[in-house]
């Protein structure tokens, strides 16, 4: 999914404005459009970083308002945006006269400086656009606190954010905007003193104690978080999202029953999910519960027949309980809405093989393959199939390509003397159990779990003993 449509509006993106300006430039023709209707068009292609249209905008934008500050400023921006600095620092000079009053020409003067790395000279101009930003002084705020994190002053980092919260509009709305710059900053303890000072002035804040479980949770303080969550809910006994997440926190702890009732409770006071559905479904799927898991998936494609991950579950709950030839269906529903998906191919591939049906195992097994080169326990499962079928030669040839490939594997090193020595290849399989012994000898374990005969092999012992000897 594109990054950006999780952070814009969905007519963001089918802005009426860019099609009237893309259609001017088709035609030919000249139209009119103000110095604010060109901003958003400029906004738009930035954010998508076109930089040639964004570039046309401001061209065709001064020819029709040559004295906007504004739109100067923006190009500058646009410079920035291209790491042109010099140029985008030339045409500031340029209009520091005119701009002097503007706050969003110290911000961008700032956001140049941050991207050269001079933190403090950002700091002192963020200062002065706060100076005239009066009470909108919100992103203002933030950029500033992010720069405070640059120069590692964490008291003043605090002391920004906290007036970010205090002059915001919607205290709430703020404080989640907060937790989220501790966490991504990774300021996470600090963060949670933050809060907590929060919650020492207002104990009533239901979003302050919310943000708290949210930032205990990503810390895996999953107690504290449930607690936190708790208080939360005291506050505001309707707070939807608090009991999905201490819903969530309690499946983190494998306490499925108990995750099971509060993901119910959501349903209490919000439209129900196919996320709610879906979470039920993978609780009971862990408690091994799988009809139930299977009603609750089913609940999910219902709400939203294109969640790809819930179809998935309806077909590994059909397999668990016995009903294979119908699981398939399902798990191709989910490759349908997801074929690059590697995991999906894995799912298909063990339940291919449990049907007996080598050729599509196989394949499935190939496109685990093709998606995911690093993932190394395909080959062990992918190579047991065959050798379990008797294809010896397939067996083999997929396990030493697995070994090619990641020599660094020793498990699987490790399999292939476990095939050699049930194909009565004793020489090949000492041989190669003598390497590996020298580099990974912790493997022997799961080599005598696939091959326990060889557990009760007098020789295979004594050669593991004398190499155990040899180290100690």
């Amino acid at each position: 999914m594109d990054s950006n449509s999780d952070l814009f509006p969905e007519d963001f993106f089918h802005n009426k404005l860019v099609e009237r300006f893309e259609e001017m430039l088709r035609s030919g023709d000249s139209r009119y459009f103000d110095a604010d209707e060109f901003e958003d068009i400029f906004e738009y292609y930035l954010i998508l970083r076109k930089h040639e249209r964004a570039h046309k905008v401001i061209d065709t934008a001064k020819s029709q308002h040559p004295y906007s500050t504004a739109l100067k400023i923006r190009e500058a921006e646009l410079y920035m945006a291209q790491n042109d600095f010099k140029k985008a620092n030339t045409l500031l000079g340029r209009i520091e006269g005119e701009a002097s009053g503007l706050p969003e020409y110290f911000v961008t003067k700032a956001q140049i400086l941050n991207r050269q790395k001079l933190h403090h000279k950002s700091i002192y101009y963020l200062k002065k656009a706060l100076e005239l930003a009066g009470n909108d002084n919100g992103d203002i705020l933030i950029q500033l606190a992010y720069q405070y994190c640059k120069t590692k002053e964490v008291k003043k980092v605090k002391q920004t954010l906290k007036k970010f919260v205090q002059t915001a509009e919607y205290h709430e709305d703020a404080l989640f905007e907060v937790t989220n710059f501790f966490e991504f900053n990774e300021l996470k303890n600090e963060g949670v003193e933050f809060l907590q000072n929060y919650i020492d002035e207002d104990p009533y804040s239901s979003m302050a104690w919310y943000n708290l479980g949210n930032l205990q949770s990503s810390r895996n303080e999953f107690e504290k978080a449930i607690e936190a969550y708790d208080y939360a809910l005291i506050c505001n006994e309707e707070f939807s999202s608090a009991y999905f997440n201490k819903a969530n926190t309690l499946a983190r702890l494998e306490r499925y029953d108990e995750a099971i009732e509060v993901y119910k409770s959501t349903l209490d006071f919000e439209e129900a999910s196919a996320l709610t559905y879906y979470y039920i479904g993978e609780c009971y799927e862990q408690s091994e519960n799988f009809q139930n898991a299977y009603t609750y998936y089913y609940k999910a494609v219902k709400s939203d027949k294109n969640f790809a991950d819930a179809w998935l579950g309806i077909g590994i709950s059909l397999d668990n309980m016995n009903r294979l030839t119908e699981g398939v269906h399902y798990i191709k529903k989910a490759l349908s809405l997801e074929p690059e998906n590697s995991d999906f191919w894995y799912v298909l591939a063990e339940i291919e093989r449990k049907l007996g049906f080598v050729e599509e195992a196989r394949y499935a097994f190939e496109k685990v393959l093709e998606l995911d080169e690093f993932n190394t326990e395909v080959y062990l499962d992918f190579s047991a199939m065959y050798y379990q079928h008797e294809l010896w030669s397939e067996a083999l040839e997929v396990i030493k390509r697995g070994i090619k490939n990641h020599p660094e594997e020793y498990e699987m090193s490790y399999r292939l003397t476990a095939y050699l020595y049930g194909l009565k290849r004793r020489g090949e399989a000492e041989q190669i159990l003598r390497a590996v012994l020298s580099l990974a000898p912790a493997g022997i374990d799961d080599m005598f779990e696939y091959m326990p005969e060889m557990k009760s092999d007098d020789y295979i012992r004594e050669l593991i003993d004398t190499y155990t000897e040899d180290r100690e």
